[in-house]
């Protein structure tokens, strides 16, 4: 074979080399889809997570709560209302020593709110804030909007991109022993479900 016949042999034809290039573009555009692929579910594992802390977060702070609490009050679909502690020894249920929990749908957040006194309060604004609840009113709805309206009531966000909870109770209030909580969580096109409950560790034998 001549040097010319051998040199044709062993080079690529032209043929060969569309072929090959063609192949090789197919393998780095399906390692490029593959790492886009890995990158996305990485994000979304992330965006999981994120969710799934706000609401972890937010569930085990009531639950803390509700096992600290005397008595759970009204209870809906969107609010929870505890006593919380009985702050002046008095045995009786005082304003300023409520605690609601609620859904915020305007900013898809769990809100926590009660009435904060301070050093520097007034004795009228102080009875304005702190006065007796009867049994009846801590179980009604009515007792949020008393709350929630009360001047020295203050509140905040325990969980984000809540778009629905849900309480339920094993017992009508006040006579409540155990309250479970379903929260859903939903940020863009994700929704996560988280749920949890707590026993009152003492509760109070209200008449």
């Amino acid at each position: 074979m001549s040097r010319s016949a051998k040199a044709r042999a062993g080079a690529f034809t032209l043929a060969e080399l569309i072929i090959s290039l063609a192949v090789g573009a197919f393998v780095l555009s399906a390692a490029a889809a593959l790492a886009f692929a890995v990158g996305h579910a990485w994000n979304a594992s992330d965006d999981v997570n994120e969710l799934v802390n706000h609401g972890r977060n937010g569930a085990v702070r009531i639950a803390e709560r509700i096992r600290a609490a005397r008595a759970v009050g009204y209870v809906s679909n969107r609010h929870l209302v505890l006593w919380r502690e009985d702050s002046n020894g008095d045995g009786k249920i005082n304003l300023d020593e409520l605690t609601v929990y609620y859904l915020n749908k305007s900013s898809n957040e769990l809100m926590e709110g009660q009435v904060v006194m301070r050093s520097d309060t007034d004795a009228r604004t102080q009875a304005a804030n702190d006065y007796e609840v009867t049994t009846d009113d801590f179980t009604r709805a009515s007792i949020v909007s008393t709350l929630t309206r009360a001047s020295l009531y203050q509140e905040g966000p325990v969980a984000d991109y809540v778009s629905a909870i849900d309480w339920v109770i094993d017992l009508d209030a006040p006579y409540t022993r155990l309250v479970q909580l379903r929260l859903t969580l939903t940020k863009d096109n994700m929704s996560q479900t988280l749920q949890s409950g707590a026993s009152l560790r003492a509760p109070l034998e209200l008449e």
